[in-house]
């Protein structure tokens, strides 16, 4: 019917064949424009999910290099040399009854000193809790060390350390 109107049949053979082959290569731009397109995102859309999941598998050996390093460190400050250090900081500490001085801060500051070792790119500092409210906090960002009048049984992570310490003794 709407070739009719056009009137295609008194039509030169060389429009003819113009406007049948215009319409097959619109046909097939479009048919193929729709298939690499489907292609282009079905294939984007694996790239992309290989790449998350390679993400992933790198994030976590480097977040179970990070649990281990900090196991490391907690282990190897109870090993000597560091334990000497710690031994005589808490004589001191029982001498001077409990109250940070410039004597127990050398001695703190020497038995953490280890952590400018091989963790110097992982660890940005820590923070040693003591009995008597105090924490001593030591830092490798250049802040310095000081203490810190605090309550580590008020902090968040007391009540999982706590049942993480009592399945591991149990």
């Amino acid at each position: 019917m709407f070739i009719k109107r056009l009137g295609y049949k008194y039509w030169p053979i060389n429009f003819k064949f113009s406007f049948v082959f215009t319409s097959y290569m619109t046909v097939m731009i479009i048919i193929i424009t729709v298939i690499s397109s489907t292609l282009c995102k079905y294939s984007i859309r694996n790239e992309v999910e290989k790449y998350v999941s390679q993400t992933l598998v790198q994030v976590n050996r480097h977040i179970d290099t990070y649990i281990n390093e900090m196991i490391d460190i907690s282990q190897k400050i109870l090993k000597p040399p560091y334990s000497e250090f710690f031994n005589e900081f808490r004589k001191n500490w029982i001498l001077r009854k409990q109250i940070p001085t410039l004597e127990s801060s050398i001695l703190l500051n020497k038995a953490l000193k280890f952590m400018d070792g091989d963790y110097e790119d992982n660890l940005l500092g820590g923070i040693l809790y003591i009995d008597s409210n105090y924490a001593y906090v030591c830092s490798n960002t250049g802040e310095g060390n000081f203490w810190v009048n605090i309550d580590y049984k008020n902090e968040e992570w007391y009540e999982n350390v706590q049942k993480i310490v009592y399945r591991y003794l149990s």
